[in-house]
């Protein structure tokens, strides 16, 4: 089957007939012409997380994502030229890690000139706005796949030609983190660091799962999502970092009390009753998130990332707490047992190490010899393009 160029591609835009013929899905092919033209090279296959193949008709030069976040992965994937082939991104990272953000900018000037397309859950994301970026594929989340499929969007990129895969490191991180990175690593031409990535992440998964099935003990956790950024308590339940917590050996009090929902808010009363032995709150660097909502100015928030200490962490805990009141009855909070994850693991690759580090807190005699800080600098130091300074993982001194 023949593929359009782009030139060809926006003229068939106007036409349905050949909307039709350009389906971001590659439904109506058949998945063996479809091998065999990747096989002898004239043409390029890939299967995204949501189980559609997407055909085109050469490797992509030109790669948009749906989300600048997607800048953990391009990282160090291609550390020595992080934004190589991208022609735009959303605008994300920029408020919710701008830590992140600017120590990519200071390594690869060129991640500041990417062209903004806007922000899906805003709905200001247009299809314009898309083709006149002239991408040969667009990286989207499946977040940002029910998000368009509400707004009609979906039909509207089929129309248009535009072709697009699906990635996922927040819904189901642990496995969907692997095959998202293989995606983004074959998109790139960077299959050989993905695979590394993969090797490292799959061992390191089933190292956890390992020991964590022959411990005897599984302590109760309250993971509190974003410590202080908003009213008490903001949490996970069956997925997301919600999912990484039970897999660390721990009963996620979040299950039971959400109805097994995927996410919601819990009293801090509810909390109490709980008695969970363990609390692993989220941070990070919102400077740039806050800078423009005065009502926000005086926030108390939990600071992990790039930017801050060990001591600047702890005090920020110390700070959360005694901002929140009731806190203090909570049985981990009475017992010391209260930790500290960086925010951004939730939604991206480096949810690993944020198994490690639970895994650890809940159970420090089967994990004494794993240290999750120093893995994850040492991860920076050979495969990114900064190194890991600052703090990401902490406890309450």
């Amino acid at each position: 089957m023949h593929i359009l160029g782009h030139r060809g591609r926006r003229a068939a835009a106007a036409v349905a007939a050949a909307g039709l013929l350009l389906a971001g899905c590659a439904g109506g092919d058949d998945p063996a012409d479809d091998t065999a033209a990747a096989d002898d090279g004239a043409g390029f296959t890939v299967t995204d997380v949501a189980g559609r193949t997407v055909t085109l008709d050469k490797a992509p030069e030109r790669v948009l994502f749906g989300e600048s976040r997607a800048a953990f992965v391009i990282s160090f994937l291609q550390k020595d030229e992080p934004t190589d082939k991208i022609v735009a991104w959303g605008n994300d990272l920029q408020s919710a890690a701008s830590d992140f953000y600017d120590r990519l900018v200071e390594a690869d000037p060129a991640a500041a000139d990417i062209a903004d397309i806007g922000h899906f859950k805003k709905d200001d994301v247009s299809v314009e706005t898309l083709l006149a970026q002239d991408p040969d594929i667009m990286v989207l989340t499946l977040q940002q796949k029910e998000v368009a499929e509400e707004q009609g969007m979906l039909q509207k990129f089929d129309d248009a030609g535009l072709k697009y895969v699906f990635t996922d490191f927040r819904e189901d991180p642990l496995n969907n983190t692997v095959p998202s990175v293989e995606l983004v690593g074959k998109v790139l031409d960077r299959e050989e660091e993905a695979a590394d990535f993969a090797k490292m992440y799959n061992e390191k998964l089933a190292m956890v799962k390992e020991r964590v099935a022959k411990a005897d003990a599984k302590p109760k956790a309250f993971l509190w999502r974003a410590a202080g950024l908003s009213d008490c308590c903001g949490t996970f339940g069956t997925e997301n970092l919600g999912g990484v917590l039970s897999t660390a050996g721990a009963e996620n009090i979040a299950d039971e009390l959400l109805e097994d929902k995927a996410e919601g808010d819990l009293t801090v009363e509810k909390v109490i009753s709980a008695e969970p032995d363990h609390i692993v709150l989220t941070g990070g660097d919102w400077t740039a998130y806050v800078k423009d909502k005065p009502e926000m100015a005086a926030v108390d928030y939990t600071h992990l990332g790039y930017n801050y200490d060990a001591e600047e962490a702890s005090e920020s805990f110390q700070a959360v707490l005694d901002a929140t009141p009731g806190m203090e009855e909570v049985k981990a909070v009475k017992d010391g047992h209260v930790y500290g994850l960086y925010h951004q693991f939730y939604d991206s690759p480096f949810n690993i190490f944020a198994l490690e580090a639970m895994a650890k807190w809940l159970l420090p005699e089967e994990f004494s010899d794993v240290d999750p800080a120093q893995e994850f600098a040492d991860f920076h130091a050979e495969h990114m393009p900064f190194e890991a300074e600052g703090t990401f993982f902490a406890e309450l001194s």
